[in-house]
């Protein structure tokens, strides 16, 4: 079965570049912590409205905080509740596939 999945994904390269676009949104949110440059919600109006500096890559927003480091923990509780909905669509999903098939019927006619 993970033969197949490679095989299909190798003839597919855009599958393959959004998996690995996937997989690298997942590791910088999870990593947020560590490589934001600054505390998302500190506020300093003297650097409200920034351009982008090295030391404010994305610049700052109309408060003056890092939109990098707002971006990265944003992310992270995007990615958390998609993964939750995920998981329980999943596990509804399953029970209602898991009764369709025992009974022998189709998922509508359950």
């Amino acid at each position: 079965m993970m033969a197949s999945i490679r095989t299909g994904l190798r003839s597919e390269t855009a599958a393959l570049v959004a998996l690995c676009l996937l997989l690298i949104f997942f590791i910088l949110t999870l990593l947020a912590p560590w490589i934001a440059p600054h505390d998302p919600v500190q506020v300093n109006l003297a650097l409200k409205l920034k351009p982008p500096t090295p030391d404010y890559p994305l610049g700052t927003d109309h408060l003056g905080r890092c939109i990098l480091s707002r971006l990265l923990y944003g992310a992270r509780a995007s990615l958390g509740f998609a993964s939750l909905i995920f998981i329980c669509s999943l596990g509804i999903g399953l029970v209602i596939g898991t009764l369709a098939g025992y009974k022998g019927a189709s998922p509508t006619r359950c």
